[in-house]
């Protein structure tokens, strides 16, 4: 159990500096796959959220630190995106291809939204796209696409549904 973790956040670090790279040494600009991003949904789907939310969070501060973005914007966006995916991944099947295309492409397009955004709100920095609605869509479609070929190597897991008498059961217990 602990090797899995350690294990997932070593991935996750190797593709945070995969996708750094990627994003500085091509050419590609707003057509770069959030890599780091699918790496977060992946693990969402197969890691329990607790841990994911630790690693998100710990995922956008670094990404924050390392594009010296505003510390937290990533963070935010990254704890969005899990929150997201948990809730997609009880309405879609995450074994089926199409269902990824159509979590990668959402996710991604939420994030890079969420990102526009606050960049047009800072308006006394530079906006660092020129045309935002070609950088939220182009994304989008790279990652989902991305997110369709990526084979799931393991299950995803099912987090099973407790009824409210379940969940309140000690509250109201007299001993």
């Amino acid at each position: 159990m602990k090797n899995s973790i350690i294990l997932t956040w070593i991935i996750v670090a190797a593709v945070l500096l995969l996708d750094i790279s990627l994003r500085i040494f091509t050419g590609l600009g707003r057509f770069t796959p959030d890599l780091l991003l699918l790496a977060l949904v992946y693990a969402t789907l197969v890691r329990p959220l607790g841990e994911i939310y630790c690693l998100a969070f710990a995922a956008g501060v670094c990404w924050d630190v390392i594009f010296l973005d505003s510390l937290g914007l990533h963070s935010f966006l990254f704890i969005l995106a899990v929150m997201f995916t948990s809730r997609l991944r009880q309405i879609l099947w995450a074994h089926y291809a199409i269902s990824r295309l159509v979590m990668g492409f959402s996710i991604c397009g939420l994030v890079r939204f969420g990102e526009v955004i606050f960049w047009l709100s800072n308006l006394d920095k530079d906006v660092p796209v020129s045309m935002p609605e070609q950088y939220i869509t182009s994304g989008a479609v790279i990652s989902g696409l991305v997110f369709l070929f990526l084979p799931l190597y393991s299950k995803p897991i099912r987090i099973p549904r407790r009824s409210p008498q379940t969940v309140f059961a000690e509250r109201y217990h007299h001993s």
